[in-house]
């Protein structure tokens, strides 16, 4: 059965057709998918960390990026990493 392509299902046979969108800024595609689950969610650390992440190494966004950490410190003062990622939004964005 091995290398025997005509039992594929019709997923796999159409893959020649899949296309990749240079176009798309998929980062700030991420950044409205983290955005819109934290309208349900805005104490999830952990997408708060990804969104913050998102905007400030990808998007170059300090100052989105300095507002998703400080509320990641709220929601957990002990931190560090979210300290440190705070402390260099501040530095990019020009505040320190």
């Amino acid at each position: 059965m091995s290398g025997d392509t005509t039992s594929a299902s019709p997923l796999y046979a159409s893959t020649d057709t899949i296309t990749f969108d240079s176009n798309i800024n998929w980062n700030q595609v991420a950044a409205e998918y983290f955005v819109s689950y934290l309208e349900y969610n805005p104490n999830d650390a952990k997408v708060v960390q990804m969104l913050g992440t998102t905007y400030l190494y990808s998007l170059k966004n300090c100052t989105e990026g300095i507002k998703q950490f400080e509320h990641l410190i709220q929601l957990d003062p002990s931190d560090c990493v979210a300290k440190r990622s705070l402390g260099y939004a501040y530095f990019a964005g020009g505040e320190v």
